[in-house]
């Protein structure tokens, strides 16, 4: 499951080479070994490595080798740089023949992205945002491209040259606009590869809302051909919808499902349409998407990606807290293999099958890991740089740190979230690898990534993550202010914690009880696997209230549900400064070695 593209660390850096961290160092010095910065005017600054960069690096020292044996020369100066070489040379080479290092080849990454003239009507945003989603779609299914989406103009301002190194340049870019000619909507696509600029392939398409299927099968089969690459297949034929009109319920439930997955905003909402469905809270958002699904499927039954929807509407059902039915999760499994047998090689199965087992790990307790990285190892296999399959992997690794308490576990959780960060740097997904860094104390680096999430329509999860953050930083006050500026209803609840805990951090004791008072009407600490309790028992430590808040943290490490987050929690507590006065005394004791 090594990432092919990206070592993102000095750890990653030198177990790839075979040598310790001040070898490499030294040849990145003395070699000129290419080694990156997020920040590049520091030295301090995490570092990372383009695998593809590193084997050139090691190609042209070969040649420097070789051209040593070929010529006799007596300038030491010459000398030293060549063995040295071949000294590296030799070790990488003997690493990898014994079967220590397999890099996979690089797999080409192409950036989709669709652009709609200004002035369009509603029905044209649908036809755009279909027509980009449903070649994104249908070329992962091929399993020989990795597909992107280009981040926003604001977030390439915010990332600099190198960071975007990191995450891969495209190598081809799919480029389509449409436009209105004689009032009817007409697409331009266009295929070009990056170096240089090259046009591959263009095609003009007339009257799209009556051709649709048509142009999506004709882009695909040409993108195809001018990149060398096998077309993707399907297992049985599957009939789609000829037309604008019956491919909008489709398009508007998919639209649907992103906002209650938290996506990034898309530059194409113009609508008031789109506006207005992005409106919706989550749960009215995934009961329309399930009425649209099932209307398609009413008269097209063998359509995959509405089956596929369906499965996400009920995994949604439990994870939004709809209905913890579990046996939403056994349809929304039987929904998958029928997507599957139908339109196979799309990594959203492994994702939705991994995000099952992880819900029911969290709500009845028990331990699916094995399954959850077996899934995870084929899923990634095909598409290892798949943003969705990689944040969903990394979530997985941290649940097991909760179990193992083990700095492996939590290192590999890390490294998936920050795989699926730069698939996707504006996703709110990324809240979680915020979470990551702020667990650690690396604070700076967590609002950075707090600062390059686009929000979207859970703004408040992304004001809640950056006003804990200041929090834990010792910053009361500017967590006090973000609060203060929290207008969603939503954030109420999570907002009155977080007042508490900064009351009960300035010691005053009335305004920290007063709050607790509210907490308890509103939402009674009940063993909740997550942090309220956690933040709960700060109140009370923060203003003296020792013996209560050890009553309170040892009933919730008494949980059974809580015994799955319990490494988590911990590291909630160690990061927290109200324990500070009763840090000897800890009742969520850490368990495995971490």
């Amino acid at each position: 499951m090594n990432d092919p593209c990206l070592l993102r660390s000095w750890k990653e850096i030198s177990r790839y080479l075979g040598c310790d961290r001040k070898t490499c160092a030294r040849w990145e010095t003395e070699c000129g070994l290419p080694v990156r910065r997020i920040d590049p005017v520091s030295r301090r600054s995490r570092v990372f490595a383009y695998q593809s960069e590193v084997d050139q690096w090691l190609v042209e020292k070969r040649a420097i080798a070789s051209l040593s044996h070929q010529k006799t020369r007596s300038a030491r100066g010459f000398f030293v740089p060549a063995a040295a070489a071949g000294l590296i040379l030799a070790a990488a080479f003997l690493l990898k023949t014994a079967g220590v290092i397999a890099p996979s080849p690089r797999v080409p990454l192409l950036a989709v992205q669709s652009v709609l003239s200004s002035g369009s009507p509603d029905e044209d945003y649908f036809l755009v945002e279909g027509f980009q989603s449903e070649i994104q779609r249908r070329l992962t299914a091929s399993g020989r491209l990795q597909i992107c989406r280009p981040a926003s103009a604001a977030l390439r301002k915010a990332l600099d040259d190198a960071s975007l190194s990191a995450a891969g340049r495209p190598d081809y870019t799919l480029e389509s606009s449409l436009k209105r000619v004689r009032d009817r909507p007409a697409l331009s696509v266009s295929l070009r590869r990056r170096r240089g600029n090259e046009v591959l392939w263009s095609g003009a398409y007339e009257d799209l809302a009556e051709r649709l299927g048509v142009c999506l099968r004709d882009v695909c089969d040409h993108v195809c051909a001018a990149l060398k690459i096998k077309p993707p297949e399907r297992s049985v034929p599957t009939p789609e919808p000829a037309n604008a009109d019956d491919f909008e319920p489709y398009l508007t439930a998919r639209f649907l499902l992103s906002r209650v997955a938290g996506d990034a905003d898309d530059p194409l909402i113009q609508s008031g349409r789109a506006s207005y469905y992005s409106l919706l809270d989550d749960e009215e958002a995934n009961e329309l998407a399930f009425k649209l699904f099932n209307q398609l499927l009413g008269g097209n039954p063998r359509f995959a990606p509405a089956i596929l929807g369906l499965a996400q509407c009920y995994v949604n059902n439990v994870n939004l807290g709809v209905d913890g039915d579990l046996r939403w999760l056994d349809r929304a499994e039987e929904k998958i293999r029928q997507a599957e047998a139908i339109e196979p090689g799309l990594p959203d199965y492994d994702r939705l099958r991994i995000q099952c087992l992880i819900l029911r790990d969290i709500l009845d307790g028990g331990d699916r890991s094995q399954a959850c990285f077996a899934l995870a190892e084929k899923g990634l296999a095909a598409h290892p740089r798949d943003a969705g399959l990689n944040a969903i992997v990394g979530y997985g690794w941290f649940l097991e740190f909760g179990r193992s308490g083990r700095d492996d576990d939590f290192e590999k959780a890390f490294q998936f979230k920050w795989r699926a960060f730069w698939g996707d740097p504006g996703s709110t997904a990324n809240v979680v690898l915020a979470e990551l860094l702020m667990l650690r104390g690396d604070f700076e680096e967590a609002l950075r990534i707090c600062s390059l999430i686009q929000p979207g329509p859970h703004a408040y999860w992304l004001d809640n993550r950056r006003a804990e953050i200041y929090f834990y930083m010792g910053e009361a006050d500017r967590s006090e202010a973000i609060l203060d500026a929290q207008t969603d209803p939503r954030a109420d609840l999570t907002g009155r914690y977080l007042r508490g805990m900064i009351a009960a951090g300035r010691r005053d004791a009335s305004a920290a009880r007063r709050i607790l008072d509210e907490i308890d009407r509103l939402h009674p600490p009940k063993g909740s696997p997550f942090v309220d309790t956690i933040w709960y028992a700060s109140i009370l430590a923060g203003i003296g209230e020792f013996a209560a808040a050890g009553e309170a943290l040892r009933k919730f490490s008494a949980d059974r549900k809580a015994q799955t987050m319990r490494n988590i929690n911990q590291l909630y507590v160690d990061i927290n400064p109200n324990f500070g006065p009763m840090r000897g005394q800890m009742i969520v004791a850490k368990k495995g070695k971490r």
